[in-house]
């Protein structure tokens, strides 16, 4: 499972603009570019998942009670790798060095995971009418 949807990333960055970043060849299906969509998706969810391993909570398969700020973060992980495989074309003027428009996303993403793991932002889950600290994940 993933930890945000197709419309969570759609809501980030537009439906117009998701859908054109999935599209690579002018041949792509609609078909292909939700495949390539779901994985993004997929990759992100992963790459949340590594960063927050070994960290302060305990990863448990809990679906219903992900936090909005981890979906958040993880949907801009999705753009920002469905962007960045168009291949980037923008560049910073002062440094030369590659760089796009959703750096900002990128960064604030990787921050939110980053104090997630270290503790600086800290995640309550009410289940079952009891608050404990937990991040969502499918490893158990």
């Amino acid at each position: 499972m993933s930890w945000c949807t197709r419309s969570d990333v759609e809501d980030v960055f537009g439906v117009n603009n998701v859908a054109k970043w999935a599209k690579l060849e002018d041949t792509d299906t609609a078909a292909m570019v939700t495949a390539r969509i779901a994985r993004g998706i997929a990759v992100a969810t992963d790459h949340a998942q590594n960063v927050l391993r070994n960290g302060p909570y305990l990863i448990a398969d809990l679906t219903a009670a992900m936090p909005a700020i981890l979906t958040d973060a993880v949907a801009k992980l999705t753009g920002v790798w469905l962007y960045e495989n168009r291949g980037i074309e923008d560049f910073d003027p002062e440094s030369g060095r590659a760089v796009h428009k959703l750096v900002w996303h990128q960064r604030t993403a990787s921050r939110v995971l980053r104090a997630i793991k270290f503790g600086t932002v800290t995640l309550a889950v009410t289940i079952q009418g009891e608050t404990i600290p937990v991040i969502h994940s499918f490893e158990d």
